[in-house]
């Protein structure tokens, strides 16, 4: 049996903790359901749960694990907060530039355009996480002063901060793509799996950015950082 993924552990974890304060059994599927229709405002299955459900589901397990937690009890708040103003929320779409030749601008809303000013907390910490355990601080800052003239990156909106963080993973995939063809190259983590069926024998740039994300310690890009004021 293969053992459980690291957010399915602290999941069970926790629920193991919320049935010991409160005398429930463990084994109580109808009691850890509930639970989740109280975080999501729904039923579904821990199997299906997205980054965002988890983000709730934490947090509502934190609140019945001690509910004089204020750190969990202000995260909850910002999450009925969020949830509420996107419910609430009716985009404007801006149409832009015609797509293509005799074709009509846009009509449905981007992912920005979906999104309100009232930011959903877990997804903050997310990228914030992605962004400082891969990359170089020194590689971030440059590209933040780059894109958006700020060197203070944790400071970006959700949008921005989306965008910084895409930016910074084509360039680590061009960098990967690259490094596994360089015998030379230092900084590759050992033991990447191979995808089943691979044509070229090698993991994927998903499965090293997996690796790398796992051990915590960012390959040095910094050698790619173009001269001042040469284009990014």
């Amino acid at each position: 049996m293969s053992p459980l993924p690291p957010v399915r552990r602290k999941y069970f974890l926790m629920w193991k903790a919320v049935c010991a304060r409160w005398g429930w059994r463990t084994g109580d599927n109808a009691l850890r359901h509930a639970v989740t229709v109280q975080a999501l405002g729904m039923e579904r299955s821990s199997n299906d749960f997205s980054p965002r459900d988890w983000d709730r589901i934490f947090a509502q397990l934190a609140i019945l694990q001690d509910d004089l937690d204020l750190a969990a009890q202000i995260e909850r708040i910002a999450y009925t907060q969020h949830d509420a103003a996107q419910a609430a929320h009716v985009p404007e779409v801006q149409p832009g530039k015609p797509r293509r030749q005799g074709q009509p601008a846009r009509t449905t809303p981007s992912r920005y355009e979906r999104t309100t000013r009232t930011e959903d907390p877990g997804e903050r910490r997310r990228l914030l996480w992605f962004i400082s355990r891969l990359f170089q601080p020194e590689l971030i800052r440059h590209l933040s002063v780059d894109l958006y003239d700020l060197a203070a990156w944790e400071d970006l909106d959700i949008p921005r901060l989306t965008q910084l963080r895409d930016a910074l993973r084509n360039r680590l995939s061009k960098w990967l793509t690259r490094a596994k063809l360089d015998p030379r190259a230092h900084g590759l983590p050992r033991g990447v799996p191979v995808a089943p069926g691979s044509r070229t024998g090698r993991p994927t740039n998903e499965a090293y950015i997996t690796a790398l994300l796992a051990r915590g310690i960012p390959v040095d890009m910094r050698d790619d950082l173009p001269e001042e004021g040469d284009p990014f």
